[in-house]
């Protein structure tokens, strides 16, 4: 996650206006499961920290 750049993808997924959501959003709930990773990765990477 660190190196790649999906963790940006999904943060701008989550991110999108109601204006530009991806087709059918309300079937597959495109944001909701991209912010889900997001935090996820977050309290993983989080918790990996030293100090």
């Amino acid at each position: 996650i660190q190196f790649s750049k999906i963790g940006k993808v999904m943060r701008h997924i989550a991110a999108l206006d109601d204006d530009k959501i991806p087709p059918r959003d309300e079937d597959f709930h495109f944001r909701a499961r991209a912010k889900g990773l997001v935090d996820k990765w977050h309290r993983i990477l989080n918790a990996n920290k030293p100090g």
